[in-house]
């Protein structure tokens, strides 16, 4: 009997000890910061985002984006489907341009249609950022749909990670 109960002080003093360094008083975690303001405030961030369905092709896409909020933001997008195509897309608002790749090689996006795919392509990053890892708390995130069974993750997530100029031009 004397042993369940040493046991259990133990357990729940090295809980204690371990859930300490991780959170404090007020519920941020170490670095003194929520998974709220880690995202938003974030400059620079890289992840995957994945779909998964009963039925259809599965794909991810990874996303690298570098000055967030500035008006020379870069975003670089990276596609792979269930059945191993790869294709992507590069925009680079500091330079006014964009390319896509098919798969097998990049070309740049016409000046024409640059501003609209840039602006389809960042409203989908920023719903990203404001409905889903806003509140990320450093675990990859997951939506199932009730009813049709099919999901959506994001995983990966670095905030703030040094992203190369070079990995936004071609």
């Amino acid at each position: 009997m004397k042993k369940g109960i040493v046991f259990g002080i133990s357990l729940i003093l090295l809980i204690g000890l371990a859930l300490s360094g991780c959170i404090d008083e007020n519920g941020e975690n170490g670095d003194g910061t929520n998974g709220t303001s880690q995202v938003l405030d974030a400059s620079s961030l890289r992840y995957s985002w994945s779909f998964t369905h009963p039925t259809e092709m599965d794909w991810e896409w990874s996303y690298s984006v570098k000055n967030i909020g500035t008006e020379q933001m870069k975003m670089r997008i990276e596609m792979r489907e269930e059945d191993g195509s790869h294709s992507g897309m590069i925009f680079n608002q500091e330079l006014n341009k964009g390319w896509t790749f098919d798969g097998d090689h990049w070309e740049e996006i016409p000046v024409d249609f640059y501003n609209m795919w840039y602006e389809n392509y960042f409203e989908e990053f920023s719903r990203h950022m404001n409905d889903f890892l806003k509140d990320w708390d450093g675990e990859p995130i997951e939506y199932i749909h009730p009813t049709e069974g099919w999901t959506w993750r994001w995983h990966g997530i670095e905030i703030n990670p040094n992203l190369s100029d070079s990995l936004f031009e071609m």
